[in-house]
Formats: structure tokens, sequence, C-alpha cells
């Protein structure tokens, strides 16, 4: 990556943080994808408002990724998925899932998108109008999407879903545990700003290494090790 490469890189991060964007993250381990979910979540402190789409991971990962200086009070909603029936083992009991509203969501994907819009509404009318990068948007997975209907479909939903997170200059992630150079991840690259290739590493404290690709400028950055310290960059 030359020096031209990465003031382009560093240029459109800025952008996307003003005009929202969205990202896919894929890899084979889901544990590690889930750690770089978590810096695109938002660093504690700052006002966010999350939506989490839940379609084939258990309850405590979301607030696994929600940092303790965040207050998901009236600001996180997750939308649970029923595509893939759960155990009854994989239920919360827990009081903290009382902290954060968790709405059952049924049928096919156009119902999916009016929950995830409707939420999106109800939150910027709570905020008195969202600023830029407020809003931010986690589906995990697109697994069990693509197992259930075309791909074609897959990629129109997200095109729709992603034209409402940008109306209110949003961000939103996708979590696709799936090697960068399969054929899916692959078809699929051009529907994002941003693909993050994320791989295990054992080295510098660090337990997982990521790269960014980004489809539209052809441009691929370094690895970069991340630790617990390090913050992402959106």
């Amino acid at each position: 990556m030359d020096w031209d490469e990465r003031d382009e890189f560093i240029g459109k991060l800025k952008r996307w943080k003003y005009e929202g964007c969205s990202i896919l993250v894929v890899g084979e381990a889901l544990d590690l994808l889930r750690g770089t979910s978590e810096l695109l979540l938002g660093e504690p402190g700052n006002d966010r408002y999350r939506v989490f789409v839940r379609t084939d991971t258990e309850p405590g990962s979301v607030y696994d990724r929600l940092s303790s200086g965040t207050d998901p009070s009236g600001q996180t909603k997750i939308l649970d998925y029923d595509s893939v029936p759960r155990s009854a083992a994989a239920a919360t009991t827990t009081t903290e899932r009382e902290h954060i509203p968790e709405v059952p969501v049924s049928g096919g994907l156009d119902r999916l998108y009016d929950e995830i819009t409707e939420t999106m509404a109800e939150f910027d009318s709570r905020s008195g109008g969202l600023s830029a990068s407020e809003l931010r948007l986690s589906v995990d997975t697109l697994r069990p999407l693509l197992a259930a209907y075309d791909s074609e479909e897959v990629r129109r939903w997200i095109h729709h879903v992603d034209g409402a997170t940008k109306s209110y200059q949003g961000i939103a992630h996708y979590l696709l545990p799936k090697p960068y150079t399969s054929e899916t991840v692959q078809r699929l690259r051009g529907q994002f700003e941003a693909v993050i290739e994320v791989q295990p590493y054992d080295d510098e404290g660090a337990k997982r290494k990521e790269r960014w690709h980004v489809p539209g400028g052809d441009i691929t950055t370094p690895w970069r090790a991340m630790d617990g310290e390090r913050r992402g960059m959106m």
C-alpha cells in the first residue's frame, strides 16, 4: 500500500463516517469476527443508537460486544430473526435481557427490513435527529439468510437496508463466517464500501489480525494486529 493509496483510504474512512457506509466482516472464526464487530459498534462513552439483527448467534453475544461504558437503555434494540430455531438451552435467563428490548421477527426479508427501518425511525425520533455515524447496525450473521434465500435476493435486501441506514448517515456491518477468497464473499463484496478480512493471530499479545479491502478503489490495507487496547477505525 503506497502513500497515495493510504491517503485515499483515510479519505474514504472520513467520508464514510459522515455519509454512512456498509461493511462486510469475513473470516472463518466467528468469535474473532465479533471482536471486530465490537469496534464497529462505536467507542464507549459516545452516544450511539444500536440495532442488532440476530439470526444464528446466542443471545449473550450482543452483551459481550457492548462495552462496560455503554448504556444500552433506550438506545439499543435486538431484532431476533427466527429463520433458525434455537434450543431452549440457548435462551437467556439472566436479568440482562430486561435492559435491551428484544423483538422476535417472523416472515421473509421484507418483514425483517420493515422492523429494521421502523427501529431506525424510532431512534431518530427519540434522539431528536440522529447525527452522522450515531446509528450503528449489526447483522450477525448473513449465513442463514444465504441458506434460505437466493444470493441475489440477499443482495437486494442488503441494498435496501443500506439505503435506509445511509439516510441517517449510519454505519452498518454484516458478519459472514467465510474466508475472503470464498465464492460467496467474492460474489457479495461489491455490495459494500469495504470488506474487513479477519484471521487468527498469536503474537504481540493479539488474538486476531485484520485488513481492509475496498472494492470500489481496488485498495487492500496491510495486516494489522488487533489487541484488546486498540480501537477500530470507525
